[in-house]
């Protein structure tokens, strides 16, 4: 019986959810590991390395030991790098980057490498963590996306009818972040 060695990494947490009295499922989007999900034992516990230092859209470097079978991998140790706090300026600014992270959830598989992806995250985040979301922020990302996964032909220009040819599934939050941008739009 063989166990894995320790690995170490950075990237954002996408996810978290409760899992029992003291753990959490947390998910992750990394560069060299791409979409990750881990088990943060005893997280919640006061006393324990891991509290608080788990919170959505903070950049992390951790550790974590791969699973021998599935995809739920160990988390062993977090350390917050960037909490990017300005993020939580806004419901709408929230809900912009929560459509980024489920927007590269769809188009990409668990546990492959997604350095472009990782890296057009970034670029958002660091946009949001100083400057409000927009529609033309919206764009720009969706259409960049399609670009780094090859889905994007010479004149394309409306996202849906893309995400559809190629069936992938639009995640619904997108509708939802459309309104609150008209409607802030409408209120300026």
């Amino acid at each position: 019986m063989t166990h894995s060695k320790p690995v170490s990494t950075r990237g954002f947490v996408v996810g978290k959810q409760v899992y029992g009295d003291t753990s959490l499922i947390v998910r992750w989007l990394t560069s060299g590991e791409g979409r990750m999900t881990t088990m943060a034992k005893g997280a919640l516990r006061p006393k324990s390395a891991l509290h608080r230092q788990i919170d959505l859209y903070y950049l992390c470097d951790f550790v974590f030991t791969r699973a021998r079978r599935g995809e739920m991998h160990t988390l062993n140790e977090v350390r917050i790098d960037k909490p990017f706090l300005g993020l939580r300026k806004s419901w709408v600014t929230l809900l912009t980057i929560d459509y980024f992270a489920a927007l590269i959830a769809a188009m990409t598989e668990s546990d492959a490498a997604l350095p472009e992806d990782f890296e057009l995250f970034l670029k958002a985040i660091e946009h949001l963590d100083a400057k409000a979301t927009s529609q033309k922020l919206v764009d720009r990302f969706e259409r960049r996306l399609l670009e780094i996964h090859g889905l994007l032909a010479e004149g394309d220009s409306d996202f849906l009818k893309v995400m559809q040819h190629h069936h992938c599934k639009v995640p619904p939050k997108r509708d939802q972040l459309l309104r609150e941008l008209a409607g802030a739009k409408s209120n300026d």
